[in-house]
């Protein structure tokens, strides 16, 4: 009787070889064999001198991969060998999903290079394997210059809705797609909406400044229509009557706030407001000398 050695990692026993005086014995050679197959076994000696070999086959192992395909050496496999360097690649996802990584369902072992990349490789283990790539609704971005929205990322199909509120001095314009042709609720509304395509998104919020006045009385300014906020306005007071000097400003609309209210050359800086400025005077003071 005789026992093969057993098999290295990721190989089967095959069966046994015979040779009888150095000539491989192709007649029957499992005549003389109780079981040519079994790695423990028994033969009956023949007339000369005998070589048995004990041979040995790469296993094949399962290679199950859902929603995805597995290569070897370039060529797409369903089974491979101990040690096999195995290529995945995740099936291009259904519009308006992401692959977002695999999961090894079997297959003790088994270290992706990159568990988060639609391609990856690994090195096979002696045992079937099952490994499935996963999705999710893709995020995509909503960028809005100038603006705002309810959402920084959206999946396909949300509502989202824009925040075109200006900033001091400035009204809302109109709004402008930069990017996929969304259909906006309105282009001139403030809080216009749209619903996310599958795609990133760019959306820009168009002001213009506002136009102010400036209403003076008894007095010139070097500039008293279109007007903005933080424009500065110097304002001269008219030359007094005979017997009066100008004595101050006063501001009646507009909550302007006067450098040197008491300068009959001064300056302001304009609010977001229409603005009205009044120059005042008042009686000259005049000496009198008793002698």
């Amino acid at each position: 009787s005789l026992t093969a050695n057993s098999p290295q990692t990721g190989y089967d026993f095959a069966g046994w070889t015979v040779k009888i005086n150095g000539v491989p014995m192709t007649d029957n050679p499992a005549q003389m064999f109780g079981d040519i197959n079994a790695m423990t076994t028994s033969f009956t000696m023949p007339e000369g001198n005998v070589t048995l070999t004990a041979t040995y086959r790469q296993h094949e192992y399962a290679v199950g991969l859902a929603l995805g395909k597995a290569k070897v050496n370039g060529v797409e496999v369903t089974k491979a060998h101990y040690g096999d360097t195995v290529t995945i690649v995740a099936d291009t996802p259904a519009a308006g999903m992401q692959f977002t990584g695999w999961n090894v369902k079997t297959g003790d072992g088994i270290v992706l290079g990159n568990i988060n990349s639609s391609v990856t490789t690994f090195t096979m283990v002696a045992q079937d394997i099952s490994i499935e790539a996963t999705y999710d609704f893709a995020r995509y971005n909503v960028i809005v210059n100038n603006g705002a929205c309810n959402k920084d990322t959206a999946i396909k199909g949300d509502f989202v809705t824009l925040d075109g509120t200006p900033k001091t001095g400035y009204e809302f314009v109109s709004w402008t797609v930069n990017s996929n042709n969304v259909t906006l609720s309105s282009l001139t509304e403030l809080h216009a909406t749209f619903t996310m395509p599958a795609a990133d998104v760019e959306i820009t919020a168009n002001f213009k400044q506002i136009d102010y006045t400036l209403t003076l009385s008894n007095a010139t300014a070097n500039k008293t229509t279109g007007l903005h906020f933080e424009d500065v306005v110097t304002i001269t007071a008219d030359a007094p009557a005979a017997g009066f000097v100008f004595d101050k400003w006063i501001v009646s609309g507009g909550g302007a706030e006067i450098v040197r209210e008491n300068d009959a050359t001064t300056t302001f800086i304009m609010p977001p407001a229409n603005v009205t400025i009044a120059a005042t005077y008042k009686l000259a003071p005049y000496a009198i000398t008793v002698s």
